[in-house]
């Protein structure tokens, strides 16, 4: 994916009715992450898995900013970028 896919992504209407989104292995970085959680709006998916990508400690924190994030439930996000410090900012 580009950052441009995911921002189309971000953008569907049908993003608010699942329940389970997968986007392991995409390549995405710390921009595409932005623009995902800025298209969740005011809910995300209770699950999201982002393994294998390039998320960034910067990355984490757009995620760990965003309101709709504290809707998660699960948070796979392994083989990425993040140091202890990007961990961090996602469990405070």
């Amino acid at each position: 994916f580009r950052t441009a896919d995911v921002r189309a992504l971000a953008r569907c209407p049908r993003l608010r009715t699942l329940w389970y989104l997968d986007l392991d292995a995409n390549n995405l970085g710390t921009t595409a992450v932005r623009e995902l959680v800025r298209g969740f709006k005011g809910w995300c998916p209770p699950i999201l898995w982002l393994t294998h990508n390039r998320i960034s400690d910067a990355g984490a924190a757009a995620l760990a900013t965003r309101k709709a994030a504290a809707g998660l439930r699960v948070l796979h996000l392994k083989h990425n970028a993040m140091t202890d410090s990007g961990v961090r900012a996602l469990l405070d």
